[in-house]
């Protein structure tokens, strides 16, 4: 068995150590982009939950005007979820649809249950998002906010 002098040996672990620390900042950096990812996706959110001047949604009671008081609601339940960095490529198998009218544009956010742990969220109109969220419940909350009987308060049927 062949021994390995000093030299060696230092610049083996002086090596490791350089790798780790790379490695780790490779790492830290990924985790920073996807939070600003993130981050921009639920201020669009915002905006549109706040700022909207109507937002009708197609949910499980149908077609709904969403009263103002259940919009501040939705950005809520989206506020407490934890974004999720793997894609799912599933059919889902719940979705609601909300098309909100603010600063004169026209936005459609589509929320997907893909199973019980992933939602996946996008947003249509000037801009082009998709994100992925831990479910937790949060689907049951969002079809309460779009249902007629509402979050906060009742929402208003339309067409039937």
């Amino acid at each position: 068995m062949k021994k390995f002098d000093n030299n060696k040996k230092t610049g083996i672990i002086f090596g490791a150590v350089i790798a780790a620390l790379v490695l780790s900042g490779v790492l830290i950096a990924g985790l920073l982009i996807e939070s600003g990812r993130i981050r921009k996706f639920k201020v669009d959110v915002f905006v549109l939950c706040n700022e909207s001047d109507i937002c009708v949604a197609k949910g499980p009671d149908g077609t709904v005007k969403v009263h103002q008081g259940n919009l501040p609601a939705i950005y809520n339940i989206l506020q407490k979820s934890h974004g999720k960095t793997k894609a799912e490529t599933k059919e889902p198998s719940n979705s609601i649809s909300l098309e909100f009218k603010c600063h004169d544009e026209q936005w459609t956010m589509t929320i997907d249950e893909i199973d019980s742990d992933v939602l996946r969220i996008g947003l249509s109109g000037p801009k082009e998002k998709e994100m992925y969220f831990t479910n937790k419940g949060a689907y049951g909350e969002y079809a309460q906010a779009v249902s007629l009987k509402g979050y906060n308060t009742p929402n208003k049927a339309i067409g039937r």
